[in-house]
């Protein structure tokens, strides 16, 4: 990897431990690999989900990134399961939303195309990063969902 420092990655191979980088010709393929929390997002996840999306558009060999989810889900938003369900929820939400903008701004700026692979559910930050590409491909079985709060 051209572009890339392999001391970010966890194992050498570009992989994360939340996100998954293959490189098949000259495609890089980001892959979100969380199937037991249906790829929602936490801290960690966005920061490598970030990493991963510079390090491929710096990547002289790569003429394209790929970003998808494993386990017939793209992405279902925070990871609701990090909230303590006090005070400290709205600062924990406030971190994830911010370093998740950091990575839809890291693939919309790629200076090469993006392909956002929605294999199932795009829910909540999920259903925003699936537009985060230049070219969203679509399975019949993907679904978007937002809400925005409670219904007044």
């Amino acid at each position: 990897m051209s572009g890339s420092d392999a001391s970010e990655d966890r194992d050498g191979t570009g992989n994360r431990e939340h996100v998954r980088v293959e490189h098949v010709e000259d495609v890089g393929r980001i892959v979100m690999d969380r199937p037991g929390r249906h790829n929602a997002m936490n801290r960690e996840m966005v920061g490598e989900l970030r990493e991963a999306a510079v390090d491929l558009a710096e990547d002289d060999g790569v003429r394209c990134i790929v970003l998808t989810g494993t386990g017939g889900t793209f992405n279902t938003g925070a990871d609701l399961s990090v909230l303590a369900g006090d005070a400290s929820d709205s600062r924990r939400l406030r971190g994830i939303a911010a370093r998740l903008h950091g990575a839809v701004a890291a693939l919309a700026e790629a200076p090469k195309p993006v392909v956002t692979g929605v294999n199932g559910v795009a829910a909540g930050g999920g259903f925003g990063l699936s537009l985060s590409g230049d070219v969203v491909v679509v399975s019949e079985d993907a679904r978007f969902e937002y809400t925005s709060g409670p219904a007044r």
